[in-house]
């Protein structure tokens, strides 16, 4: 997949995008938050307020040998917090100077232009793609994520040529969700795996004694 995104001007770097923003809504730090939006590209100039989610991201660049009649528009961004790593080790995840390199960072690119020849031929038509460093974002588990689920239907609009469909799609009614930072679903494991099993058999057993005492 490196190869081809090479072929349309975008350098996959295949390395770990880490943001601090990621711990906050409950995921790790390998978890990506997109916060800023290409405003004039039609796939996002809606998305004003909101986040997109991404885990284990890489980052995208612009290929150095892009050809004069491509054009890249980096349509999603990382938060200014986050920040590459080349590979995670356990208690190395910390922004290292001259090393790493600090957001926004490219997550989600469109490009469009004309290619040369196809097969050895000259290409009739211009072309757009869009290529995403994470795929994960597209999954169930986080599909109706915050802006997900619009970047997703947007993507796809945008590439079927059909302008008409691609806004922010109204959000049908459901069930309320709760979004707990780690520490927060550490302690709520803790208390309905441990600290209410325990309490329930100490409350059962001082009713049982009780009655056998009575």
């Amino acid at each position: 997949m490196g190869q081809l995104a090479q072929d349309v001007g975008i350098d996959f770097k295949n390395n770990y995008i880490l943001d601090p923003l990621g711990q906050v809504i409950g995921g790790g730090g390998a978890t990506a938050i997109g916060l800023n939006y290409s405003p004039t590209n039609d796939i996002t100039k809606g998305f004003h307020q909101g986040m997109t989610i991404f885990h284990l991201a890489s980052q995208l660049k612009v290929e150095p040998s892009k050809p004069a009649t491509f054009t890249v528009d980096a349509v999603v961004k990382s938060s200014p917090s986050s920040f590459t790593k080349a590979e995670i080790k356990e208690g190395a995840v910390r922004f290292v100077e001259g090393k790493d390199e600090k957001g926004p960072i490219d997550i989600v690119d469109d490009v469009k232009g004309k290619m040369r020849e196809v097969a050895g031929k000259p290409a009739p038509e211009e072309f757009e793609a869009v290529v995403a460093g994470d795929s994960d974002f597209l999954t169930n588990q986080l599909l109706d994520a915050q802006l997900n689920h619009d970047l997703a239907l947007n993507i796809v609009s945008s590439l079927a040529k059909d302008k008409e469909l691609v806004s922010i799609h109204p959000k049908q009614a459901e069930g309320s969700q709760i979004t707990l930072t780690q520490i927060q679903a550490t302690l709520l494991y803790y208390s309905l795996v441990i600290f209410l099993p325990v309490m329930i058999f100490l409350t059962g057993g001082a009713f049982w004694y009780r009655r056998r005492t009575a």
